[in-house]
């Protein structure tokens, strides 16, 4: 008797522990780290916007891309799905794809239908396109960057409204 008394208790705190782990695992109820770990991630996006204003070289675009990107992972591990989760993400979606826009133009290649990231970015940024003098469908336009942050700066815009900053 004694034995399943113990068995008993046994097996209930085990039951119990694993509700604890299941509950505590399933929650990300942490606003305290969700809310510094977005402000953080707004803080890196708010540099690329700052540095866009400014002027930028490719390089320094790099480095603060790489910052700002380290910055939003963290966040997006943080935070539940959430609208302020999208626009994070789409905020740094398109200052990346931004740097895609400017490593072909630096390439002298021009986005083109035919393949990527011109492909890509042409249908996600309504870009409208010409035909090159070799057929190619392309973005016929010298500016391919600004946009793209445009609209990187419009989610930025709206996390911050999120935040209310």
């Amino acid at each position: 008797m004694r034995l399943n008394i113990f068995k008993g208790s046994l097996l209930a705190s085990v039951a119990i522990g694993c509700l604890f782990v299941f509950v505590t695992s399933c929650t990300n109820e942490n606003p305290k780290k969700d809310a510094t770990s977005a402000k953080s991630a707004v803080k890196a996006l708010r540099k690329l916007e700052a540095a866009t204003q400014v002027g930028v070289d490719y390089k320094q675009y790099g480095l603060l891309l790489i910052d700002a990107q380290a910055e939003v992972n963290e966040a997006l591990t943080a935070l539940p799905e959430s609208k302020l989760r999208e626009e994070i993400r789409a905020a740094m979606d398109s200052f990346v794809d931004a740097n895609k826009a400017w490593t072909e133009k630096l390439n002298n290649r021009r986005l083109s239908l035919e393949q990527e990231p011109g492909k890509t970015l042409i249908k996600k940024y309504n870009f409208k396109t010409g035909t090159s003098p070799n057929g190619l469908v392309v973005f016929d336009d010298e500016k391919t960057v600004e946009p793209i942050w445009a609209v990187a700066i419009t989610h930025v815009q709206k996390v911050a409204d999120f935040l209310g900053q």
